[in-house]
């Protein structure tokens, strides 16, 4: 499911109605980040409910004289789903999208298998800061769709620390 099809305005007698997303695309980003993409979304359907009469919770119906309202709304959801699409993926997201232990994690990403976007600096106490890396979630998605490159790294490491002992 596209992005600019997932949120539809329709021309009808009562008015003008903006519908959507009801489903969201099953793409990593959206997986990891589903409370922040529910909160946008959200966010934008309030702002517009005063002007029009709400349908659902991702449906208004807007007179027809808010046409460039409608317009605004349903370009206003498109565009912060691309923003959450573009957003990396933090490390315990991946490991739990992907099914990975955080050695395996660790590991991975260590040896570049794993490529990371950038890194996410957190501070838990003042002058304590914690680095975790971030991935892409082009990446993650192209993992998710291939589950045998995570199996094949598995058995390459297996085989590998066998010659090793041997």
């Amino acid at each position: 499911m596209a992005i600019h099809r997932s949120v539809v305005v329709t021309v009808c007698r009562e008015g003008i109605r903006v519908h959507g997303p009801t489903q969201l695309p099953d793409w990593a980003a959206f997986r990891a980040h589903a409370d922040l993409v529910d909160r946008m979304l959200d966010r934008q359907y309030r702002l517009v409910r005063p002007a029009g009469h709400a349908q659902g919770k991702r449906d208004v119906l807007l007179p027809p004289e808010q046409a460039a309202l409608a317009t605004r709304l349903a370009e206003a959801l498109r565009g912060k789903m691309l923003d959450v699409a573009g957003r990396p993926i933090d490390q315990s997201h991946v490991q739990e999208l992907l099914q990975i232990s955080r050695a395996e994690c660790n590991r991975w990403t260590k040896d570049l298998r794993l490529a990371t976007s950038g890194h996410l600096i957190m501070s838990r106490t003042p002058g304590t800061q914690i680095r975790r890396a971030t991935h892409s979630p082009a990446i993650i998605d192209q993992l998710l769709r291939h589950p045998e490159m995570i199996e094949k790294w598995r058995s390459d490491e297996k085989e590998m620390r066998n010659c090793t002992q041997r």
